[in-house]
């Protein structure tokens, strides 16, 4: 089952680098320029039924100017927010050595216009971080190895300095996270934005790239880990904190369920609907079957979770009671 990016609205840009679209964004209007036809591979790729095979001979790579970016993809200029979030897949063919570099995506016009970089040399895969035009911050995140397809999520906050990244080895199937805190805030320019090679350009990628979506926001483990299996947007989370139920049982057989209570939290991966409290009443007998006595609901939307609520409970040792003259327990809404 692919990935769904429609309903998210903080998705800018996708990339699925298919056969005959190599160029085409998915759900934006960010379509690319292709330089020096990078080639299409069919057989070895991650998603979908083809990924880009770029040459570092044939200087092959994709640009698309700063200006023709869609409103709200971070990073463009003007961007004050600085939230982004890149994942992608990767795979190289050679894997450059000291003072070797290769990209992977860049908005880095070197020396005169830097924002960011993800790219690799030294046998590690490195996010650099401009604070200005001319200044930047370098950082080594982890080793690489040629012929391995590795799932990169590169996470950037810009404002509150938040550099981190994701890795996981299809290879060895293990996943891991690196993180730096840069000294400054990050600066956004009007480079071009890249993808294989600096904006200047240079420093050609010799390997494959596969399904590279950007976000305008801090992706979570989660979201991230849904990215790479297929998966997005991940299955909400389900929390029942509490259950509560009074039971009474007599001669003939009559069992009658008093009252159920139960709390539970909604929450997807960002914050969002929140069920606080959920309480429930029923009635079983064999005569009449099933009846619910009472059903209460509260819901809140909120920008942020809502605390958890715990319900008063009779006898805080005990979750089952028999109580004569059908005692219910409080209900809070």
């Amino acid at each position: 089952m692919p990935n769904d990016f429609s309903s998210d609205p903080r998705c800018k840009a996708l990339w699925r680098f298919e056969s005959g679209a190599l160029t085409a964004d998915s759900r934006g209007a960010n379509t690319l320029t292709a330089h020096n036809a990078p080639a299409e591979d069919i057989v070895d790729y991650r998603e979908g039924a083809c990924c880009v095979d770029l040459e570092t001979d044939s200087s092959q790579y994709f640009s698309i100017a700063d200006g023709a970016l869609d409103a709200g993809y971070p990073l463009k200029s003007g961007d004050a927010t600085k939230k982004f979030t890149l994942c992608c897949w990767f795979k190289l063919e050679t894997v450059p050595g000291s003072s070797q570099y290769a990209n992977i995506y860049s908005k880095w016009l070197w020396q005169t216009d830097l924002t960011i970089e993800i790219g690799l040399t030294g046998g590690n895969l490195r996010v650099n971080w401009g604070y200005s035009a001319s200044g930047a911050e370098f950082w080594d995140a982890f080793s690489v190895q040629a012929g391995r397809w590795y799932h990169l999520a590169v996470v950037i906050d810009g404002v509150n300095r938040v550099r981190k990244v994701r890795r996981y080895d299809a290879t060895a199937g293990t996943v891991a996270n690196y993180s730096s805190t840069p000294s400054n805030q990050l600066r956004v320019g009007a480079a071009n934005t890249t993808i294989g090679a600096l904006a200047n350009p240079g420093n050609y990628l010799d390997g494959k790239l596969d399904e590279m979506v950007i976000f305008n926001d801090l992706l979570s483990d989660t979201e991230i880990d849904a990215i790479r299996s297929g998966f997005f947007p991940p299955d909400p989370l389900i929390k029942v904190f509490q259950e509560v139920a009074q039971v009474e049982y007599s001669d003939p057989p009559l069992l009658k369920i008093f009252q159920v209570i139960g709390q539970v939290e909604y929450q997807d991966a960002q914050p969002g609907i929140n069920v606080s409290q959920i309480i429930g009443q029923v009635e079983y007998d064999e005569f009449s079957g099933l009846k619910a006595l009472q059903v209460v609901g509260q819901v809140e939307y909120s920008d942020i979770p809502l605390p958890r609520r715990i319900f008063p409970v009779p006898d805080s040792r005990t979750l089952w009671q028999s109580q004569v003259e059908k005692r219910t327990f409080p209900v809070v809404v």
